[in-house]
């Protein structure tokens, strides 16, 4: 039986007229450079669009649904130039290489990864261009978690369930602070499959 039909089943024949859609779940929180161990995604309704979607903090308004089908994080740090100073791009690498994410739905652990496992799919993709010939010439440089590709997600092989009105968390972990260029926006996305009522 599939993950709609059991949902249905559990929560009575209202969902009969409900319609599934594609849908992502997205988060933004700023990684504080030298101070930062423990950054909590989706527990917080946004004030943009461009910072994120939730609707409410920590849980889905009723009767909605998700299934979560993939797990993306992206760093979006901003294109700078190097003057011979560590490139912001190269130092946000610190932030993929060392921490850990961990899910949870209700009290529950659903799982734990490296950052690094779980790439962006999305974004500007890491290049290096020389302005000049001349030793001490700027870089343009910029660095994703991953290249910039659709196809480029961790896909979960059992797809994830939310059930309505349960709390729900993403949360991004490291043993110790990381010392970066500057401040850097981690943005968290969970693609998948939005249960809602017909309109």
């Amino acid at each position: 039986m599939q993950a709609w039909d059991l949902f249905k089943k559990a929560y009575g024949t209202s969902l009969d007229q409900s319609q599934v859609i594609n849908w992502m779940w997205y988060d933004t929180q700023t990684y504080t450079s030298g101070a930062t161990t423990l950054l909590t995604f989706f527990n917080a309704v946004r004030a943009t669009k461009d910072l994120g979607n939730m609707e409410l903090a920590g849980v889905l308004a009723h009767p909605k649904a998700f299934i979560v089908r993939a797990i993306r994080i992206h760093v979006k740090n901003v294109p700078v130039q190097d003057d011979g100073a560590l490139p912001v791009a190269w130092s946000n690498i610190q932030l993929l290489q060392t921490g850990w994410c961990q899910f949870e739905v209700g009290n529950k652990n659903y799982g734990i990864w490296p950052i690094h496992a779980l790439p962006g799919g999305s974004g500007v993709y890491a290049e290096a261009a020389a302005a000049g010939g001349e030793a001490g010439d700027e870089f343009l440089t910029y660095g994703t978690n991953g290249p910039p590709d659709c196809r480029a997600v961790y896909t979960l092989s059992q797809p994830l369930l939310i059930d309505p009105q349960i709390n729900f968390n993403l949360t991004l972990h490291w043993t110790t602070a990381v010392t970066l260029v500057a401040d850097t926006p981690i943005m968290v996305m969970l693609d998948g499959e939005l249960m809602r009522p017909v309109q």
